[in-house]
């Protein structure tokens, strides 16, 4: 598998992609809510999660990437991140969330 995009049209639905594009990832999605799959996600894919990530802040004139992550966790107090496994699904939820919106684009 060369990249994450390939990984999602590989292996979600056309629906899961269009429901991440119109409600975002969140806990109770029930494959990419929990830990395993996506810390998994992360092992494989963190380089290029971390480059989306940074292409991101550019984006959004962010000094640089940590910036742009903190400024949307302070948008979305209800966003906890305390330990590295959170930090490594937000990473994740993140990533997925702008290759689906590349991907409908794309189409």
């Amino acid at each position: 598998m060369n990249n994450l995009q390939q990984w999602m049209l590989e292996n979600l639905e056309v629906e899961d992609i269009i429901d991440i594009i119109n409600y975002g990832i969140d806990e109770n999605n029930p494959y990419f809510g929990k830990y395993m799959q996506t810390s998994a996600l992360y092992d494989i894919f963190h380089e290029e999660i971390w480059e989306i990530a940074s292409q991101h802040a550019v984006k959004l004139n962010k000094p640089n990437t940590m910036h742009m992550i903190g400024d949307s966790l302070l948008d979305n107090p209800e966003e906890k991140i305390t330990e590295a496994w959170e930090f490594e699904r937000w990473m994740v939820w993140f990533a997925m969330e702008q290759i689906a919106n590349k991907i409908a684009h794309e189409e």
